[in-house]
């Protein structure tokens, strides 16, 4: 795996992995951005998935925020386990269900991370 820094068609802050074969199969990037926290998203090629991929995007994402004296922030849906597993692998704790509106209109899958305990297998 080669990484893909910020620049390389990622917008600002984004983070990718590419395989040898020069194909990129995940991405970590700032989604939504308010005035002091950004939300991160991260997206990971169902063949590549379970590699650990998606926590190494987003833990160059989360350290870029840091970088500029923001705040991340992780939203999924409550079923999303794959999610929840790579926001708890990251240290993200659930304060709060929310459900997140950008100019009062609601985004359909936006609620914070649920109670639903992690299921996927822990890395050695």
């Amino acid at each position: 795996m080669t990484g893909v820094p910020r620049g390389e068609g990622l917008g600002k802050g984004g983070w990718g992995e590419r395989l040898r074969d020069g194909r990129l199969v995940a991405v970590a990037v700032p989604v939504f951005v308010g005035d002091r926290d950004e939300d991160v998203g991260v997206v990971t090629e169902a063949a590549c998935r379970g590699r650990g991929l998606s926590p190494v995007c987003a833990a160059r994402v989360i350290a870029d925020i840091h970088t500029r004296y923001r705040t991340a922030s992780w939203s999924t849906a409550p079923g999303h386990t794959a999610s929840l597993c790579v926001a708890e692998q990251l240290g993200f704790v659930k304060p709060r269900d929310d459900v997140r509106s950008v100019v009062g209109l609601p985004l359909p899958g936006m609620i914070a991370a649920s109670a639903t305990p992690c299921t996927c297998p822990k890395e050695a």
